[in-house]
Order: C-alpha cells, then structure tokens, then sequence
C-alpha cells in the first residue's frame, strides 16, 4: 500500500490555568515571601508537545509561568493512511536539569495533562465531502489528578495525568490550530517558527467571551459510608477554575459543612431537611453554544429514535407473541418512523455569524448532507413496511443503523469549556467527584437543542479520585437538578419543582504554612478565634 507524506502544521499559541507542580517555600507572611521572591512565584516550567505515529515536536519550556504563551509554528510529518487513530496533545513541566540546560523532553519531566484529537472527529472519509485533519483555532481541555500539589504523585494520578484514565480534575486549557495538507516528496519544511504578528491577531477574532451561569440545586446526599460519619463534609461545584476554593473565593459554591447522620444500617446522610443547598457559579468563557446546540439536537433525535424502537423491538422479538401483541408493536413501529420523519426534517442548528473554525463549517455541510440521507431512507423504510417489503425486524436494524449515525454525527471535539466538576470533601480533603460535560445541561431557547439534563432532577453516583480497590463501596449518592446557560437566558430557565435557597459559608481565616499547606492554625502573635 502506498502511503501519502502529508505535513501536520501546529500553530500552539497558550496554555491558560496550568496548575502548580513544582515545590514552593512560601510560608504565609507577605513580607518574608516578598523578600525570598515566593510572592508571586508561579511554579510551573510548561511546554507542549504533539506527537502521531511515532514523530513527536515539542515547544521550547516557559519558566515559571501558569499563562505561558508560545506563539509557534509547529510542522510533523504525517503518512497515511495509519493505524493511529489520534494525534496526541501533552503539557509538560520541564523538570529542574531540563530548565537549566534548556532542552526538554527528560524522562523525570511531569506530564501536566493529555488530550487526544481523535481523527473521526476532526477529518472526514466520506466521497462527496469528506476532508483532511483539521482543527481550531479553539481551546482544549486537560484533565487529571487533582491540582492540589504533591510531592510524589501516586501512579494512577499520573496515569490520569496521561489520559490512560479519565481525569477527575480540570488542569488548565491550551490554544491550537491544527491543518494537515498535502507535501511534495522530499519537500524541506522548516519544523519550528514563530508565529507572524497577523495570525496571532486573527485568533483573537475567535476568543470572544460571554457570562454564563450555573445552578446546581442539591435535594439529597446519601449513601455516604460510614467511615465519615462524624467528619465535616461539604461539596463544590467548579467549571475550570471558577468555583474552586483554592482558586476562587467565591462562597456560594460550596455548601455549609455538615455531618453525615447514620441511617441506621449502612450508611449516613447528610440532613439538610427542608433548606437545600444551591450552588451558583458565575464565569466567562468563549461563546460558543452553537456546537452544543448542534449536538444536543443529534443526541435528542437519537434518543427520541431509539425510544421509538424499545417500544416495539421486544414485542416484535417475542417467542410465541400472539396477534395482538405482534399488532400493537408494527403500530408502535409505524409510529416511530412516523415521528423520526418529522423530526429528522427539523432546521439542524446554524453557524454564528462570526467566531467558527473551517471545521465548524465542514461538520455543519456533512450533518446537513446526513440528515437528508437519513429522512429520504427513512421514508422508504416507511414505505416498505407498510407494502411489507421488509420485515419489521428487519426495520427496526435498519433504524439501530440510522441511530450509530446520528451517535457519530453528535461528536464535538471543539469544546472550550471544560466539565462541570461536582466534588465532596471531608475535613477539607477531596474524596469522590463526579464530571459532568457542560453539553449535558446548558440551556437553548429550542428544547430540541437543549442539555438532556438540564432543569432534569436526577440521580448522581459519585467515583473516588484513587485506584479502584475490590472492596470500594459507593462514595455517595447525590440527587441534583442543574442548570447552565448565558447569563441573560436565565430568564427562560423557568423554576424548580420546589423551593430552595443558596446556603453557602466564606472562610477567610487561613494561611499557607510550610510542610502543612492552607490551613487555620494559630501562631502566637494572632488574635483568638
């Protein structure tokens, strides 16, 4: 098989929100860390690499900085077609002889945080319109162990820092721009240049921010082990960097510290009664809704088919189903494509008129191009059922096809703004989470487009951050109804089944001391609590 060289053009131009990964001597008094030059210290030595098929290119490292910015070309060559199905995007903390000597890449130096642009995703196979990899310019989100520095980092977390495992905390966004094109055979290119003045100005073109808002109502936490009960217990809600309390001291965040009660067999619960906690985020991050919308209305179509479908596949597989049963589950059937029809000819969600990528456009002409396939065959699997040209079983495989398309079309790799992070912590310690995409609940004016969990009242099972050990038991159950959107569209978020209010407590008694971290010990020159 011939293969075709092609070049991978990287335009890498910041990392935002890197977290802390080198050991600090701050010790909590302005004066002495003013002196030392620990004040305003950002312990981190990023660079980024990117790698596909065995070819890596890195970024020079930036001392000391969580807000690096590179401004780099980057070019990796490329074969394809390749069993690699990812090129992949990692942040490095350059480690101390890798800082000194200025060449990256040491084997001690940490990973900060992985991402994957998954090929499917961002290229395209298809005959009429299909495309090379492409991508941006737009943020990618890392994920990892928490951000909380240590020392010696366990191997899960950095398992997680790595991307081999799903990451439980947010670890800071990088900027890029991805283009594959064609290269002449035994065409030079120069792998790394800096950035002219006009690119790093037309990025910005993308970079428009908007407020949006979060409310996450909690009714219920419970099946909380026992091993806590007795212990302080809170939770945070926290969209990147907004909503932390280590980074944002924004109380309403967090609810009040609680102890769990025992429910007399297993397990505790916390007993908020009739006052449940509402936690409120606000922040800004880059508009774009429009993706979300795009594939909240793939997923719901999704859902609305396959929905269809489970209420007349199991009478139609049914051994020995009588007449009457065989009837009703051809008429749910007719039913469902009926439906599906007039679904699948709904307008798909447009492009803004500024503020998309090549890549929004080409994903926006193939799901158009797919929705028209899909309504055009689903009239004939309409036609043929009734004429009985085709079995109903046979539909309803046709149908679980139609449904694998419209889960591939629902994909989205642009997505600036990270997951909502829900988090308990005992005695101040981070100990379960969950991760929620933001896609799941933001709010859009057609319900169609909308989050299938927003202003949903639902059940949460929270994971532990560690290695998963045979004997681990849920670390707790949160029943939560949550809301996302712009700001200004809360208006139509309408309101909860019942009332709550925001309950949430600020502390500002705390200072950072060395070997101890943050914490509210006293010294004996301050005043008694």
């Amino acid at each position: 098989m011939d293969l075709e060289p092609l070049d991978l053009l990287i335009r890498c131009y910041r990392c935002e929100d890197l977290p802390q990964m080198d050991f600090g001597l701050k010790t909590g008094l302005k004066v002495v860390d003013k002196v030392t030059g620990q004040a305003n210290k950002e312990l981190c030595d990023p660079y980024c690499t990117f790698s596909f098929g065995g070819e890596q290119i890195k970024t020079p490292s930036i001392q000391n900085s969580y807000n690096p910015e590179y401004n780099l070309e980057l070019h990796l060559d490329l074969n394809i077609p390749s069993p690699i199905d990812r090129i992949t995007c990692q942040v490095y903390d350059a480690d101390f002889s890798s800082a000194i000597t200025g060449v990256v890449g040491a084997s001690s130096d940490d990973v900060v945080g992985t991402h994957f642009f998954m090929l499917n995703q961002i290229s395209s196979t298809d005959e009429d319109c299909g495309f090379l990899p492409l991508y941006g310019p737009a943020w990618v989100c890392f994920y990892g162990a928490p951000r909380e520095h240590e020392t010696f980092e366990s191997e899960h977390n950095e398992k997680m820092n790595e991307g081999l495992i799903d990451g439980c905390a947010y670890r800071g966004r990088a900027l890029v721009e991805l283009v594959v094109q064609t290269k002449t055979p035994g065409e030079e290119i120069e792998k790394k240049a800096p950035l002219e003045d006009h690119m790093i100005e037309r990025v910005k073109l993308f970079q428009k921010m908007r407020e949006f808002f979060l409310r996450c109502v909690i009714y219920e936490a419970g099946m909380i082990p026992r091993k806590f009960k007795g212990k302080k217990v809170q939770f945070e809600a926290s969209i990147g960097n907004y909503g932390n309390m280590f980074f944002d001291d924004n109380g309403s965040s967090m609810t009040a510290l609680s102890q769990p009660v025992s429910d007399g067999v297993f397990y505790s619960f916390i007993p908020w009664s009739t006052k449940k906690p509402c936690l409120e985020i606000t922040s800004e991050w880059e508009d774009i809704s429009f993706r979300y919308y795009a594939t909240n209305y793939f997923k719901n179509l999704r859902k609305g088919l396959l929905a269809g479908v489970a209420s007349a596949k199991p009478l139609l597989e049914k051994q020995l189903a009588s007449q009457d049963e065989l009837d009703v589950g051809i008429t749910n059937l007719l039913t469902c494509l009926n439906k599906f029809i007039r679904d699948v000819v709904k307008p798909i969600p447009g492009l803004p008129e500024a503020g998309y990528t090549r890549l929004d456009t080409l994903i926006f002409e193939s799901r158009v191009k797919l929705l028209d396939q899909l309504s055009r065959h689903a009239t004939k699997l309409n036609e043929a059922l009734q004429y009985k040209k085709l079995t109903p079983l046979q539909v309803v495989d046709e149908l679980e096809v139609c449904a694998r398309k419209l889960l591939e079309a629902s994909q989205e790799s642009q997505n600036s703004i990270p997951d909502l992070i829900i988090w308990m912590l005992v005695d101040g310690k981070r100990k379960a989470y969950i991760r929620i995409p933001v896609s799941d609940i933001i709010f859009a004016p057609k319900p169609e487009e909308r989050g299938p969990l927003f202003g949903l009242t639902r059940t949460w099972y929270l994971r532990w951050p560690t290695k998963p050990k045979a004997t681990d038991v849920i670390p707790c159950r949160l029943q939560m109804n949550i809301r996302f959107g712009s700001t200004e569209s809360q208006s139509g978020w309408g309101d909860s089944n019942n009332e709550y209010i925001v309950v949430a407590e600020t502390y500002e008694n705390q200072r950072f001391l060395p070997l101890k971290g943050w914490c509210d010990s006293l010294l004996p020159v301050d005043p008694p609590k």
